[in-house]
């Protein structure tokens, strides 16, 4: 099923699930760019879709008399006996592209008909002021605190695994993250909570377990990088694990090291393209990119090192490699966002405060037409950098407002 059409949310999708404890849900794969599942909302269940976002805590959704909202459906308060607003206080996203604001409100939030949590908080959003948002809202599901303060003054944690845990519907407080390589399709891409599916591990692979060093977000020791066998260096010992960014994203230093070992160690010459904001690399030869374009490792933790193979890092495009990483300026971290996702089952674990990856089964890289791509590139260059850029700054002011994907499209 391609990306906008309805699918039915299926529960449990493997038969060993119960005897585990845990649950698994489809997910939709738009582009290999935006990961999104669906949330069923008020007393009537009204199904909508939602980025599922590891880098920002909150839960948030466009109401019925949101302004310039651009999605199709959206959320009718009015028909729900359940739905209640619980502050007065409105509540304001900033973006550098525009902004969105509304009230806390709460109301029934499912993940399918036995997976419900009543009275779940939420941000109502009303006024997205000409943000083009694609999805109805967002599932933030970083560790970080999304307390919200009550009309009663009193302050609330509102983690949707959180709640999921205090109303005895997961015994775990553990969710997981399959994201394949299928663009533009659905039941590919799992998301699970209450635990993990080994089935979905390749055979040969086992877990490897990164402590969260801020928990803020799934922050992890990034140890070291190399392109290949060459030593990257770096500005930062942080990465962020984030499911709401397409790409890779590191501190202009770092990428900036890593052009230069790709021309002096691999005689990739790279210029960086202001129109497309991206690095492109002069590869005409195909059979040479393919074979001789090193992959990116990362080491996290003491020594668990994670390979990204050329091609979830570069898209060739005529006789240019275009390096998908995005320069984060000054910012002291990396965001290994959906591209490193896609290579290793991911596992987070909010009960020992950790982070597991394991190898998954879709290993292959995904083909691109050339239409194709000039989207896909197009689609990658404002969330990563814009959006997501503009929330994770908050973490030295207010660390509440999710990020979201918003992006124009690449010029051929």
């Amino acid at each position: 099923m391609i990306a906008g059409e309805r699918a039915k949310t299926t529960s449990s999708l493997d038969p060993k699930s119960k005897r585990e404890g845990y649950h698994e849900y489809a997910m939709g794969n738009y582009l290999n760019a935006q990961y999104y599942g669906e949330l069923q909302v008020g007393s009537n269940r009204e199904t909508h879709e939602f980025i599922f976002d590891t880098g920002s805590p909150w839960l948030w959704i466009s109401g019925l008399d949101c302004k310039y909202c651009h999605t199709k459906d959206l959320f009718d308060s009015k028909s729900s006996t359940s739905f209640k607003r619980v502050s007065s206080e409105r509540k304001e996203l900033f973006y550098e592209t525009g902004s969105a604001a509304g009230y806390v409100a709460q109301d029934d939030v499912c993940l399918s008909e036995d997976v419900c949590v009543n009275e779940m908080l939420f941000i109502e959003v009303d006024d997205t002021d000409e943000m083009a948002l694609r999805y109805n809202g967002v599932l933030g599901l970083s560790p970080g605190s999304s307390n919200i303060l009550t009309k009663q003054n009193k302050k609330v944690n509102n983690s949707y695994i959180d709640q999921l845990y205090k109303a005895g519907l997961i015994d775990k407080r553990v969710f997981s993250m399959y994201l394949s390589d299928s663009a533009n399709a659905y039941n590919t891409s799992m998301f699970t909570v209450g635990g993990y599916n080994t089935e979905k591990f390749a055979p040969d692979r086992n877990v490897t377990w990164n402590p969260v060093t801020d928990k803020t977000y799934w922050t992890v020791k990034l140890r070291k990088a190399t392109v290949g066998d060459t030593m990257v260096v770096t500005s930062t010992n942080d990465a962020i694990i984030d499911s709401g960014t397409s790409y890779i994203a590191m501190p202009t230093s770092d990428l900036l090291s890593l052009v230069d070992m790709l021309d002096t160690v691999h005689g990739f010459k790279c210029a960086y393209e202001d129109f497309n904001k991206l690095y492109a690399c002069n590869c005409p030869d195909l059979t040479v990119y393919k074979e001789t374009f090193p992959p990116l490792k990362v080491t996290l933790s003491e020594s668990n090192t994670y390979e990204i193979p050329y091609t979830d890092y570069t898209q060739r495009r005529s006789n240019l490699c275009y390096l998908t990483i995005m320069p984060l300026g000054e910012q002291d971290f990396w965001i290994l966002g959906d591209s490193f996702m896609r290579n290793y089952y991911a596992i987070f674990d909010l009960d020992n405060n950790r982070v597991g990856l394991a190898g998954s089964y879709t290993m292959e890289p995904f083909q691109l037409t050339f239409v194709m791509l000039a989207a896909y590139l197009g689609i990658a260059l404002m969330v990563a950098v814009v959006i997501r850029v503009m929330y994770l700054m908050c973490k030295k002011g207010t660390r509440d407002q999710p990020a979201m994907d918003v992006r124009q499209p690449l010029a051929p």
